[in-house]
């Protein structure tokens, strides 16, 4: 149950995050950049705390 709460109170964080960031009208090679950015902090942050041990999900 915990899992889909959090799940629900993801969605809704990413539909208001998407709704304000199409109203700003950001330029599409702005966007991919920043996608590009996103994905390598997760990326990092993922083998980082794979390296200190921590017991991330599969």
């Amino acid at each position: 149950m915990d899992k889909i709460v959090g799940l629900i109170g993801v969605a809704m964080a990413l539909t208001l995050a998407l709704r304000s960031y199409r109203s700003q009208q950001v330029p599409m090679n702005r966007t991919v950049a920043m996608i590009i950015v996103w994905v390598l902090i997760f990326a990092v942050l993922t083998l980082v705390f794979r390296q200190l041990g921590a017991d991330l999900p599969h």
